[in-house]
Parts: C-alpha cells; structure tokens; sequence
C-alpha cells in the first residue's frame, strides 16, 4: 500500500513539474518574464533590448539565447552586446525566503562587446556607464542577484575608434574568464585572451588575481606576451617620440591596489625597439621593470623604473653620429635618473659610463667616463678648430668627470688624456710627431700638458705647458730639445693675446718676440708683433713651415743675421702685412756669392714690399741694390735696381766655375731688372758694364777666337778690358757694342747669351800686326795675313760658354781687295 501511495506521490509531483516546466516554457518565460526582463534592461541601460528565448531546463537551470543590447536601431551596425547564451541554476529556498536570486553558476557563451567612438568623440556606451554609475533607490520588495560564480567562454570584444584618420580597430578574441566568490567577501578570477594583429601574429593576455570587496583591495598577476608596438602608433603620437619598430616579448606584471594605491610591479622584455625623435634614432633590446604606485584620491604618482639595456644603439647624433653597444642599467625615479657601469662604443672606441642626474627641475649631472684604449683618429675629427690638414692618431687612455647643474653656462669637467705611441700630422710639417707620449689633464679652468714626449725628423723633443684661468688664460710653454730650446709667457683675455715673452733658439739662432694677438679667427690670428733675431739662414731653411723657406734654399742664402723691427696684419695673409725691419750681416753668401757687411731696411706696405738702403761690399768692391715688389699682383712684379763698383775678378771667380782660370781685373756694372723673378720669359732690363785692368783671355770663349786666328803664343795672349751696353728680353742678355781690347787682339762683337748660357755673336777681331812680326812662330804669317784681312770677314759665335763653336763669314769683295794690297805691300 505504501509503495502505491509513493508511486503516485511521485507521479504526482513529476506531473507537477512538467506542468511547471510546460507552463515556463510557454507561457510565463516566453511572454510575461521575458517581456518584464526586457522592459527593465531598456529601462536600465536605456538602450533597445533583445531576447530571442528564455527557457528553464531541468539540467541547465534558466537559460537566455540570442540576447543583444542595441543603440537606436535593431542592426549589426548598432548592435552593443550580444551573447548566444546565458545559463545558471536558480537557487529557490533564498528567492522564496529572502527575495533574492542566487545563481550558483552563471554560464555565458559567446558574449560580443562592439565598443565605438564617433568621429565628434561620442561613443555608443555612454548611457551604460551612466547606468552603472547611477544609483536607483532600493524599492521594497525589489529582487536582489547573486552569483558565486561566472564562466565567460569564447568571449569577443571589438573596438572601433573612428575619431581617428583612418578609423582604428581591434578586436579581443577568445575571451575566457572564470570568477569565482570566495566566502566572505573575496572574488577570484581568471581570464584568457587574444588580440590579433596586424602582421597575422597574436598578442596573448592572461589575468589572475584576487579582489577583495570589503577593503576595495586587488592582488593579480597579468601576463602578456607579443605586444606590437607600431601597432598602437595611432594612441602615441602625443608621444615626443615616434615607434618605427619592435615589440614587447613578453610582460609579467603584478597588479596590486590597497588603501587607493595602485601598484604595478613586474618585468618587460621589449626586442628590435626603434624610437625615433627628429634625427635621433635608438634601436634598442631591452629590459624594463617597473614600480609604480599610483593614488588614487589624490593623483600622486612614486615610481622607481630599471632600464636593462641589453644591445641599444643611438644613431643622428651631431659629431659624433652614432653610439653603439649601449649596455647595463638605468634606473628613473621621479628626480633621479642614474646610471650604474654602463658599457657603449663610439667612434670606435669603448667606454664606460657611470652617472646620476638629479632634481629635473634644476637637474645637477654627475658622470664619469672611462676607456682604456681611445681611438684618437676617430676623437680629432670631432675636435673643433683644427686647421685644415691636422690628424690625431693613435690611441690613449681617458677619464672624464662632469658635474654641476645643467643649466648653467659650463660644468665643472676634469679630464685626464695619457698619450701612447701617438701621431700627430700637421699640414705645415713635412713629417708627422711620432711616438707621442705624456699626460694632458684638463679641468674647468686649467689645462696642463706634462711631460709630453715625441720624435721629429728622429730628433726627440720634451714638452710641457700650462693654461691657468681659462678661458682668460695664463699661458706657459717650453719645448726642448737637441737643436730647440723655446720659452714663452703668454696672457689670453677674450680674443686678445698678448705675448710678454716668447724666446727660442733654434741650431744657433735666437729669437725674441713680443707683441699682441686677436685671435678672433684662431685659425689665421691678426699680428703685431715686435721682433729682434739674430739668425743663421741657414737654420732658417730647415724650418719647413716658415714662409719661404724653399726660396733660402734654392738661393743658397748663408750666414749670420741680425734682425729688428715690427710685423702687423692677418698671419695667412702675408702679402699684406705691414713690415719695418732693418737688417745686417757681417757676411752672407748668395748663390756662392760673397757679400760682407750687410745691411738693409725692409719695408712693406699696402702690398708691396720695398728693400732699400741696400749695402755691400763684395770682392774689395761695394754693391748697392734696391727692390720693389708688388704681391697685389699674380704673379707679383718685382723691379731691382743694383750698382756694382770696383768689384776684384781675381776674387769674384774663386766662388765660381773659373776658379782656375787666370782671370782678373776690376769690374763695374749697373743694371735695372722688372718682371717676375719665377718666370725668367718676363724678365726685361738694361745695363752696362766695364772691366779694365784686367786678363780675361783664359776664358775659353776668348782663347778659342786665339787658336782661330792663328795667334803666335796665344796662350800668352791678355785681355786687358771689357765693356758693353746690354738690354734683357726673351731670357737673354742682347748686346750692339761688347768689346774686348788686348795688345795683340781687339775685338768688337754684338749678339746674345741666353740665360743658359746659349751663344749667338758676330764678332770682327783686329790683329796688332807690328807685334806679330816680333813673333818667331811660323804661324806669324798666316795671322798676319789673317789680320791684313780682318775687316774682309766677321766671326760667327755659337754654341755654349763651355763649348763655343766659331764660323767666319767672309765678304767677297773686300777679301779680294785686301789680299791685292796685303801683297803688294800697301
């Protein structure tokens, strides 16, 4: 009977429970609470609302389908929220009870969240955030939800921002979230994402963490892996950098808020990073971890920020163009900025870096560069004001120091420079400085040169210098060696300096100069200079950097010098420097040529350079001699005026060729010369000379004219003087009227020698016949006849002065005339 009763109570109540179903099912899920649940969603969010089904299973508790929040218009395009379904069990002992909904656990499939911002910066979510921040009065009896725990699967969220041209968008794909209430009053929570980016690759994101409502407090972790930055370069341009490339690998971060600060904590792994900032480029592998709290109520931010630069290389930097290798650790807290043994290379050189900067609002540096083996090829390119020409090889060891505020004009810099085994080239120098050795210290206001050691011409030399007071200096210098000894004291104020001593000897010369300098242009300083010298010209043309040196040497200038006077005007330029000097010796020699008790002024001015008072006395003779160059000009024209009196030939050719020729007598001369001493075609001048008391016949021009003429002992022959008119053109000396008179011989011969030595004459020689028949040489006759004939032909000169040629040139009718009278006695 029992079993009956049970039976049928069980029936009974499976009965009751279709009809239930069938009843919410069909008529109060589907009409009256769907209807009710839309109305208050429209009320609510004041959006449009959807539900296609509402139903209640017995193994899926209450289930929603298809349901879709809408902005105005029911269509994809307006479309805020849609989810394919909604399940969860119902708890009915608490709704009976206490009127509220507890749902054990919710179950929501395939939600999609299209978030969009207008181009006018509306955005279709605007009267939901107003709902949610809106707070409803409780009504009595109203209904209260719970849930202990929601599962979001094959979520979706797409975001359009069209206030951007063109429109941005992404979508957050295969959203899994699970939360969960932990009794009391904690929520835990875990969720899975992907975003799919531009180049087909996905950025993963994962969360997981706790949240405690009571205290409004959260600890989580987020992961991310895959992040494209360029990806997000529409939301960074407010940015004072531009991304070009890279990515962030991988980002664990630690999520924290308590007591209204939020914290986040963790690590970035960013690879092939490329920021660009106008010029400047910075490609960088890198790691970054972060500490940041932020408040919440009153907007403060404390943060402390590692950068572990592991390969980072800083490009368009002026000078120095780029920096490469950048590795180690920065650290940026709020007013610090520090870095710890950071590693770089640039300009082929590696060096250390440890700094701090401090306080941005006056930011105070303190930085320490080291390297141990500076490449100074590479270092003197950077270096400004070199002159043209100037090279710095070789390598050295640095350390520099940098400290003060940055916005002061300078920092307080201390520099420390060991040289090794360097070179230094100077366009001016026909050798480099080589094996340069020593120590340059440099400080704000002090630069020291010590002990510098180095090799010249294979002469060691020693130099050490010091500039105190910079950049208004004290300057001391002194530079020694074998053949150099010089000292100098020199005062630098603004862009004047001002010498007050600069002595040197040099071999065994001796220099002294004072005066001032505006060296505005350090390049080419203005002079003014007072000077006093006594000098060896000698010593003179081995200084391969003074100013026409090459010409001491190729005019065989020697001897001693004494020197004083002034120089002012651009030191480059120095055609147009105003010179006064006067100068003397007690002997010089000029190209072989003797000159004793010297003595001249020199004068230039306005571009011309002007040598008077010129005095000599060469040979028991004396030479004066004045000069006027133009150096306006190009090339520059000189005009020479010279005299020369009483000079001894006996001694003259003991400084040439004929020094074994028996050659003498007296020599007197006076000639002009204009053009340019470089181009001997421009050359033209005249003159006149005259020699008298004198034997020239050993010369071979004239002893060949002997053996010509058949003289009886021509060897014996004299010529006892000479003289001519002569002009200079076409690089030759022309004469109409050179003659030479001896006893035996006369001759009178106009032509041309060329400057080198080239013979073009035509010379008639008159024979002293009564001496000739004195003669007991045969030939006596032959001469005779020859001079009986002499004006019945001349002599063709060619040839050289070392190797002259002769030809006579007869003319037929006075040669027959004169035989007839020659041999009939007449």
């Amino acid at each position: 009977m029992k079993k009956k009763i049970i039976a049928a109570v069980l029936l009974l109540l499976s009965l009751l429970i279709l009809v239930g179903l069938l009843y919410l099912n069909n008529i109060l899920l589907p009409t009256k609470i769907k209807g009710m649940l839309i109305q208050s969603l429209e009320s609510t969010l004041n959006y449009n609302v959807s539900i296609e089904k509402i139903s209640y299973s017995l193994f899926r508790g209450l289930v929603i389908q298809n349901a879709s929040v809408y902005d105005k218009i029911f269509d994809d395009e307006h479309r805020i929220f849609s989810v394919k379904e909604i399940s969860s069990h119902i708890l009915f002992l608490p709704l009976l009870k206490d009127r509220k909904v507890v749902l054990p656990v919710v179950l929501i499939d395939s939600p999609r969240v299209n978030l969009r911002y207008q181009g006018d910066g509306s955005t279709n979510f605007s009267k939901a955030l107003e709902a949610f921040n809106r707070k409803e009065p409780e009504k009595k009896n109203s209904l209260s939800f719970f849930a202990y725990k929601v599962k979001i699967s094959s979520g979706l969220i797409s975001f359009k921002d069209g206030r951007l041209s063109p429109a941005f968008s992404r979508d957050i794909q295969d959203i899994d979230l699970g939360m969960n209430l932990d009794l009391p009053d904690k929520i835990d929570f875990l969720a899975k994402a992907r975003i799919k980016n531009d180049n087909s690759s996905f950025t993963i994101i994962s969360l997981d963490g706790k949240y405690n409502i009571t205290s409004s407090s959260l600890d989580s972790k987020a992961n991310l892996l895959n992040i494209v930055v360029i990806e997000f370069n529409p939301y960074l341009k407010k940015l004072p950098v531009v991304f070009e490339a890279g990515s962030i690998e991988k980002a664990d971060l630690n999520i924290k808020l308590k007591d209204k600060v939020l914290g986040i904590s963790g690590n970035i792994q960013a690879k092939n990073l490329k920021v660009n900032k106008d010029a400047f480029s910075l490609q960088a592998n890198m790691a970054v971890d972060p500490n940041i709290d932020y408040n919440l109520e009153n907007n403060a931010l404390d943060y402390k920020i590692g950068f572990k630069l592991l390969q980072a290389n800083l490009s368009g930097l002026p000078y120095i163009e780029k920096i490469g290798n950048i590795c180690g650790l920065i650290n940026l807290t709020p007013d610090k900025l520090s870095a710890d043994n950071l590693t770089l290379e640039a300009q082929e050189s590696a060096f250390g870096l440890k700094a701090t900067l401090e306080n941005f609002t006056r930011p105070y540096v303190e930085a320490d560069f080291t390297c141990d083996k500076l490449t100074l090829e590479k270092i003197s390119a950077l270096l400004p004001g070199l002159p043209e020409g100037t090279q710095l090889s070789g390598n050295a060891k640095l350390g520099l120091t940098l400290k003060g505020h940055l916005l002061k004009p300078a920092l307080n810099t201390q520099a420390i420079l060991e040289l090794d085994a360097a070179a230094l080239k100077i366009a001016a120098l026909k050798e480099p400085l080589s094996g340069i050795k020593g120590k340059i210290n440099y400080t704000f206001d002090n630069l020291e040169l010590e002990g510098i050691s180095f090799d010249y011409l294979d002469i060691p030399y020693t130099l050490n210098a010091k500039a105190i007071g910079l950049p208004d200096a004290r300057i001391n210098l002194e530079l020694n060696s074998l053949e150099v000894d010089l000292k100098s004291d020199l005062k630098v104020k603004g862009k004047n300096m001002r010498i007050n001593s600069f002595k040197a000897k040099y071999m065994d010369s001796l220099f002294d100069v004072r005066g001032d300098l505006d060296i505005t242009q350090m390049t080419n300083p203005v002079l003014d200079l007072v000077l006093k010298s006594s000098f060896k010209a000698e010593d003179l043309a081995k200084i391969d950097f003074l100013p026409g040196s090459e010409n001491i040497t190729r005019a065989k200038l020697r001897g001693p010098f004494e020197i004083s006077g002034t120089l002012a005007g651009k030191a480059k330029d120095y055609k147009s420097w105003d010179i006064s000097a006067k100068c003397s010796s007690d002997s010089v020699s000029l190209y072989n040529f003797s000159l004793n008790k010297l003595s001249f002024n020199l004068t230039q001015k306005n571009g011309t350079l002007n040598i008077s008072r010129f005095n000599a006395y060469p040979y028991d003779g004396t030479l004066n001699l004045e000069l006027n160059t133009d150096l306006k000009t190009a090339p520059a024209q000189n005009y020479l005026k010279a005299s020369l009196s009483k000079i001894n030939l006996a001694k003259l050719k003991q400084d040439t060729g004929l020094r074994d020729k028996d050659i003498s007598g007296t020599l007197n001369a006076d000639f002009e010369l204009s053009g340019d001493f470089k181009n001997p075609v421009s050359l033209m001048g005249t003159g006149a000379f005259a020699i008298t008391e004198g034997n020239l016949w050993k010369l071979d021009l004239l002893k060949g004219l002997g053996e010509l003429v058949l003289l009886p002992d021509y060897e014996k022959v004299s010529m006892k003087g000479a003289s001519a008119d002569f002009s200079v053109a076409n690089k030759s000396f022309s004469t109409e009227n050179l003659n030479l008179a001896g006893e035996q011989l006369k001759i009178e011969a106009r032509g041309s020698l060329g400057f080198d030595g080239a013979l073009d004459f035509l010379a008639n020689l008159r024979v002293n016949k009564n001496l000739i028949k004195e003669s007991s040489d045969i030939r006596k006759f032959t001469t005779a006849i020859i001079g009986e004939l002499s004006q019945a032909f001349s002599v063709k000169i060619t040839g050289t002065l070392q190797k002259p040629e002769y030809k006579i040139i007869p003319v037929a009718a006075e040669l027959i005339k004169s035989i007839k009278d020659f041999f009939l006695g007449k």
